[in-house]
């Protein structure tokens, strides 16, 4: 399987996958809006921000011939937050993400963002891989398509050898995650689900 940077063209698609992706996710769905629709339009403003503000990195892959899924990038070298990275914040439409959330849930989603983006630093001071987001649209999953996604960074990881970091929030995404190198080295609860913050380490053939 071909995996490729993704095209401008092809964000209406990769929106949609990671919107159907995160459908169940349990931390995510916490500050969902009850109603299908409008939890199905508060999944693609939050993909489509994300792929907006990840365009500043130029690290965003999905499968050749069309997205089944999409693996969203930090590079090392946007370790640190710079000026680059706030204003595509401030001009992907993440900000305006929350007023599609419940509102009696945003100070629990602002918490949580807050919470992960203080452990993130805390624990990766050094320069690394980050792994925003990874979903495949659920038609496609099982395929193997998830670990496809992400293994171009992983061997780039390990030529350069930089670490790598992501959150989870299901024990079937931790142990894909573990299947891969990562180990959990901060495991919380919100909302009554578990999380896990997990490193990867430059891995010899």
């Amino acid at each position: 399987m071909d995996i490729v940077p993704l095209k401008k063209s092809d964000f209406a698609i990769a929106v949609d996958c990671l919107a159907t992706a995160f459908n169940q996710d349990p931390l995510i769905s916490h500050g969902l809006p009850d109603s299908p629709e409008a939890k199905q339009v508060a999944l693609e403003k939050m993909s489509q921000g994300v792929l907006n503000f990840a365009q500043v990195f130029a690290q965003t892959y999905t499968t050749a011939g069309g997205p089944k899924g999409v693996a969203v990038w930090q590079p090392p070298e946007e370790s640190d937050t710079s000026w680059a990275q706030l204003w595509s914040l401030v001009g992907s439409g993440m900000l305006k993400t929350p007023l599609f959330f419940r509102w009696d849930r945003i100070p629990d989603m602002l918490w949580l963002l807050s919470t992960l983006a203080t452990l993130h630093k805390k624990l990766m001071p050094d320069p690394h891989w980050y792994l925003i987001m990874l979903g495949v649209a659920p038609q496609y999953q099982g395929q193997g398509i998830g670990g496809e996604l992400i293994q171009p960074i992983l061997e780039q990881a390990d030529r350069d050898q930089v670490p790598c970091y992501l959150e989870t929030t299901t024990p079937a995404a931790m142990r894909f995650y573990e299947r891969r190198g990562f180990q959990t080295i901060h495991q919380d609860f919100f909302a009554g689900h578990s999380y896990w913050a997990m490193k990867r380490s430059p891995q010899d053939d």
